[in-house]
């Protein structure tokens, strides 16, 4: 009989973590307190596959970050197969500009990274007119989350990972050799082993199980110009804000960032100071109309690199959450190093036959 493993949380970290423990045998369930999963940080965000600014993060950020741009453009294509929704990845490219001289240096560092000046420049992107030099980072990737979001749930059910929106959890308890938990509507679950991945609902689960650790929700607004394809052609890093193309034309513009704690309002000046930033970066996006504005809170946890570990007194309970803004691009590598917890812990026990991701070579 399969080992069962539940995962809290729906959104990109939960989803990946499911799906990696089921093609390695486990027996997994997801439970997410919103109707659609999928649909809170991770559908938010703007889908960049790079950090901000990498060279200010951790070694362990950095480290997930690359391992998971290695295996993006794979998954991208194995869940467009496998499900017929293409999470449309965009290897567009990062123009970062407006660095301070100490940091231009960091910057090249990255890999494959150029300095553009002059005609360089703007070959690159003819419509830009707030920056004369740049680093060009020509690798750095941008996938349609929201979309991938949807792949990610189809391919879980395909796998045989059982699914359920609409369960907020509000207690566990720890009896005999098993994990119980309470949903806010009455329902109970109980498992073997937990991963809770609840992103910026965490902190109530976490000290459930003896952990302090505050995960604080960050709001970030962004908004969509519909826009015609070129006139944006890379992604765009100006003065911590950014641009993202999208292949249709669509720019996405963000973010604020805003501690106001699960509030996700929006407010029609936000999307106002960024469309003129949008205009300051590229004037040609002014001729363009905003087509949406939104808001999704970002999971923050103090020394900036996330929780993926096993809870000590609890080594059956793994957390994965804390990421900030780099949960979709260290996704696939937290996935596979939650994989690789219970793998260590479990070794073959309990395990059944591997699942087959339907993927031919």
């Amino acid at each position: 009989m399969s080992v069962s493993i539940l995962v809290v949380g729906g959104g990109v970290i939960g989803l990946c973590s499911a799906r990696e423990l089921r093609l390695a045998g486990y027996a997994v369930k997801v439970l997410d307190a919103s109707a659609q999963m999928g649909t809170e940080a991770s559908g938010a965000g703007g889908g960049i596959l790079s950090l901000l600014y990498p060279w200010r993060q951790t070694v362990e950020v950095k480290a997930l970050a690359r391992r998971s741009q290695v295996i993006y453009p794979q998954l991208a294509k194995d869940l467009s197969m496998t499900t017929g929704i293409s999470p449309q990845y965009f290897k567009s490219g990062m123009l970062i500009t407006a660095l301070q001289d100490s940091e231009e240096p960091l910057a090249l560092a990255e890999d494959n990274a150029v300095k553009v000046t002059g005609s360089n420049l703007a070959y690159l992107e003819p419509g830009l007119v707030c920056a004369t030099t740049g680093v060009y980072l020509p690798a750095i990737a941008n996938i349609r989350n929201p979309v991938m979001m949807r792949a990610l749930v189809k391919d879980c059910l395909r796998l045989g990972v059982e699914l359920y929106p609409n369960a907020r959890v509000t207690r566990t308890l720890n009896v005999a050799s098993s994990y119980h938990v309470m949903l806010e509507d009455g329902r109970k679950f109980a498992s073997e082993f937990m991963v809770i991945a609840a992103g910026a609902w965490s902190s109530n689960l976490l000290k459930q199980f003896g952990l302090e650790h505050q995960i604080i929700p960050i709001k970030g607004q962004m908004i969509a110009i519909r826009a015609r394809p070129g006139v944006l052609r890379h992604i765009i890093l100006h003065e911590g804000r950014y641009l993202i193309p999208r292949r249709d034309g669509v720019v996405l513009v963000g973010s604020t960032v805003e501690q106001t704690g699960f509030d996700k309002s929006t407010e029609p000046a936000v999307a106002e100071d960024l469309h003129d930033f949008a205009r300051f970066v590229i004037p040609a996006l002014g001729q363009y109309p905003v087509i949406a504005h939104w808001a999704g809170l970002r999971p923050s946890i103090s020394g900036d690199t996330p929780l993926i570990e096993q809870i000590p007194n609890h080594p059956r309970v793994v957390v994965a959450t804390g990421h900030y803004r780099s949960g979709l691009v260290c996704a696939p590598a937290t996935a596979e190093r939650v994989r690789s917890l219970y793998s260590e812990m479990l070794g073959h026990q309990g395990v059944g036959g591997a699942v087959q991701s339907g993927i031919m070579d």
